[in-house]
């Protein structure tokens, strides 16, 4: 499955119009030099006699072998820590391993004052102060580097990652880019593209290269995630459904990715395989309230009311908080016409909502009783509703209805002529106006 099939060839030459005209821009703003070939420069003035390399290649080995205080106690003894920026370099890597602060910057600095040129040195140095979160030292060592080498595309990708995590999103679109059309084949760069193009609201763009990434690295799950998320997003759900199937192949730990390929089978009306998905999903995460309340709406659709009933129960149990879980409770009591437990449902969405949210769930309780002939109790409700929001038609017309069959004619008149000052520009209630204005004209009548 290609996103290529996805997008038309118009959109495809959208995209990369816009990537050359990204790139271009950049290369002026940055003063580089157009890429020719991909390569380390390095200008050291003195070649080292064989005592030196030997020593050297000895501290190399040791800091292979990971054996890191070995490494710095063979170049610290032999003197040549801070006068070669072979030797510095591994000993500021060596105590950037052992996660000596102090030590490791002072080494990785002291290479690249030995040798200002050598661009991995500053790179070395760069990455360092990104891992302690010295990002404004670490953008000047890129783009540093960027000056000293253009061909040197690592650089360029650590900067779009700084931008990134900057939400300067445009300017790490911008680096990005540069990269993937110096070297298509860079899936990482492939995958950032299409993440920042997804915060710039581009999902075709998004889509394109994050197809690309999947295309050179088909195991990377971020890029599986992100664009099944995309075709979900467009209501694509089959191609949404194969991309989290492969994820949760790669994956299979992870509760997330089968929960949400049950979330494409619900979608699909596959209420029977979602359910599968959802206890699997359950089964390595038992706590998660979402995986409940997905059954609860499978076996709801499935007019299993008693299932659906239980689920979103277990659902509030570990997250009494949602308006939704109580709402999908709420429609499993109505269709087993419990209505003591349903109005005690609507009661508990009231303190999680909003006033005017409230007031319409009083009017759903007024409605659940009156239908079960408890007048009182609903004329109470629409009062209750009509107290929170003074012009609600719905609870208008139905208190003075209530009111009139009650025999209060004066609450009857007084709720329809409401009614009638709240729909006076309400078209949608012309027919119920009409027949609103024919019983007040009766009530009228029976008080001469």
């Amino acid at each position: 499955m290609a996103i290529r099939a996805h997008l038309s060839n118009t959109s495809k030459v959208i995209i990369m119009r816009t990537l050359k005209i990204f790139v271009t821009g950049l290369i002026v703003i940055s003063g580089t030099m157009p890429i020719y070939s991909q390569k380390i420069t390095s200008t050291e003035n003195i070649i080292p006699n064989d005592s030196i390399t030997i020593i050297i290649q000895k501290g190399r080995t040791s800091y292979s072998d990971g054996q890191y205080f070995k490494a710095i106690q063979i170049l610290h003894a032999n003197g040549i820590d801070t006068m070669e920026a072979r030797a510095s370099s591994l000993v500021g890597l060596a105590y950037s391993a052992i996660n000596d602060f102090e030590k490791a910057l002072f080494y990785l600095k002291k290479a690249c004052t030995l040798d200002s040129n050598n661009v991995s040195y500053r790179f070395q140095l760069g990455i360092f102060l990104s891992q302690c979160g010295l990002i404004g030292d670490a953008e000047r060592e890129y783009k540093h580097i960027n000056t000293l080498d253009s061909t040197f595309l690592p650089a360029f990708v650590r900067l779009g990652i700084i931008y990134n995590d900057q939400k300067l999103y445009q300017y790490a679109q911008s680096y990005f880019m540069y990269v993937v059309d110096k070297n298509p084949r860079d899936y990482l760069s492939n995958y950032y593209l299409g993440t920042v193009s997804v915060a710039l609201e581009q999902k075709d763009t998004a889509m394109y290269f994050l197809d690309n990434c999947i295309q050179l690295n088909n195991g990377f799950v971020p890029a599986l995630d992100v664009l099944a998320s995309l075709f979900y997003s467009k209501k694509n759900y089959i191609n949404a459904l194969q991309l989290y199937q492969k994820a949760f192949q790669f994956r299979p730990a992870n509760a997330d990715f089968i929960y949400k390929v049950g979330l494409c089978n619900r979608q699909l009306k596959e209420y029977d395989q979602a359910i599968t998905c959802f206890n699997k999903a359950i089964a390595i995460d038992t706590t998660n309230a979402s995986y409940f309340a997905q059954l609860s709406y499978c076996y709801f659709f499935k007019e299993r009311y008693d299932s659906s009933l239980y689920y979103s129960l277990k659902a509030i149990s570990y997250d009494n908080e949602n308006y939704q879980y109580y709402t999908n409770l709420a429609l499993s009591y109505q269709k087993l016409d419990s209505t003591d437990r349903l109005v005690d449902v609507y009661k508990k969405m009231i303190d999680l909502h909003d006033p005017g949210e409230i007031a319409n769930l009083y009017t759903r309780i007024a409605a659940v009783y009156s239908s079960k002939g408890h007048n009182s109790e609903a004329i109470s409700a629409y009062k209750t509703a009509l107290a929170i929001i003074p012009s609600n038609p719905i609870a208008l017309f139905f208190l003075g209805s209530l009111s009139q069959q009650a025999g209060n004619i004066s609450a009857a008149r007084w709720a329809y002529e409401e009614y009638l000052q709240v729909t006076m520009s309400d078209s949608s209630e012309n027919a119920t106006r009409k027949y609103v204005k024919s019983v007040l004209k009766e009530l009228k009548n029976k008080n001469k």
